[in-house]
C-alpha cells in the first residue's frame, strides 16, 4: 500500500488476546500446574522409596531368618563378616548375615542397621566382595556369575541390604516388608 503524502498513518489496533481465560493461555496454565504437581508427587515418591521406618533390629533379624531359601546357608558371626567383607561391624546397632562355606556357592545375605558412616563402610566392603567374587568366577562359573550380576546392594534409611542368591527376591520382600 502506498502512503499518501500529508496524511498521517493510522496505528494498527492491538490484537485482542482474550485475557487470562483465553483458551490457549488457559491450556498452557493448566499444563504448567499439572507438571508442577507431577514433579512434586515424583519427588515425594523418590524420598519415600529411600526411607525406612525405625524397626527394632531383633524383629528384623527374626523376619530375615524366616525368609524362604535360607536352608543351605548358615548364620555368620562378626568374624566371618569381617573376613568376607574386609571390614568390622563396628558402630552398627545390629547385623545379620547368612552365607555358605562351599566354595562354589556364592549365596550370601546381609542386613545391617546403624549410622550412615558404618553402613557406607559395609557397603564398600560388600562392593569389594562382589568384585572379588566376579573376578574368581569370570572365566568358568557361569551360574555363579549370573547370581553375582543379579546381586542387590542398597541403603534404605538406617539399613543396608546385601544379597546374592537364587532366593534374592524373597529375601528383598522380607526385608522391605519389615522396614516399611
Amino acid at each position: 500500500m502506498s502512503e499518501r503524502p500529508g496524511v498521517p498513518r493510522r496505528a494498527a489496533a492491538p490484537r485482542k488476546r482474550g485475557g487470562w481465560f483465553a483458551l490457549p493461555d488457559r491450556r498452557w496454565g493448566l499444563m504448567k500446574w499439572a507438571l508442577v504437581v507431577a514433579m512434586a508427587v515424583y519427588a515425594l515418591l523418590v524420598v519415600r522409596s529411600h526411607s525406612a521406618r525405625d524397626v527394632d533390629f531383633a524383629l528384623l533379624r527374626e523376619k530375615m531368618a524366616a525368609a524362604p531359601g535360607l536352608e543351605a546357608l548358615h548364620v555368620l558371626d562378626a568374624n566371618a563378616l569381617q573376613e568376607r567383607l574386609g571390614t568390622a561391624p563396628d558402630g552398627l546397632e545390629g547385623f545379620w548375615m547368612a552365607g555358605s562355606d562351599e566354595i562354589m556357592n556364592v549365596s550370601e545375605l546381609l542386613v545391617a542397621k546403624g549410622p550412615q558412616s558404618a553402613l557406607e563402610a559395609l557397603r564398600d566392603g560388600a562392593e569389594g566382595r562382589l568384585q572379588r567374587q566376579k573376578d574368581v568366577f569370570a572365566s568358568y562359573g557361569t551360574d555363579q556369575m549370573a547370581l553375582l550380576e543379579g546381586a542387590a546392594l542398597y541403603l534404605r534409611g538406617d539399613y543396608l541390604f546385601y544379597g546374592v542368591g537364587d532366593s534374592l527376591r524373597d529375601w528383598e520382600d522380607a526385608f522391605l516388608s519389615a522396614i516399611r
